[in-house]
């Protein structure tokens, strides 16, 4: 585990929290509260964007709700910008449910 998450030089003991797709969404050092633990689980979206970025990716999301001015338009700028041509292989992620930020301790 140690090596799998490159964490060889952190502080000990350490506690990890790892999404089910292999995102780091909390990291503990010492002892652990509940409410660290609650803030390190996050949704689906958070998580594939935990991962992407911990895999040294670009990340960019779209974010807006009902109040939004234009809906469609904020959308289609980031869609425009999922390929480049260096990166032909880029895949379409949507998230539904709006990410909350994990919190992490030092």
């Amino acid at each position: 585990m140690v090596n799998k998450f490159n964490v060889s030089r952190a502080p000990m003991p350490m506690a990890l929290a790892i999404a089910p797709n292999g995102a780091i969404t909390g990291a503990f050092t010492g002892s652990v509260t509940e409410k660290q633990l609650a803030g390190a689980m996050v949704s689906r979206c958070m998580e594939k964007c935990l991962k992407a970025l911990q895999a040294g990716k670009m990340v960019l999301l779209c974010v807006q709700n009902k109040k939004t001015a234009s809906t469609t338009r904020p959308c289609k700028g980031s869609a425009s910008s999922r390929v480049t041509p260096a990166t032909s292989r880029s895949r379409r992620s949507s998230c539904s449910t709006p990410p909350t930020a994990p919190k992490r301790s030092s």
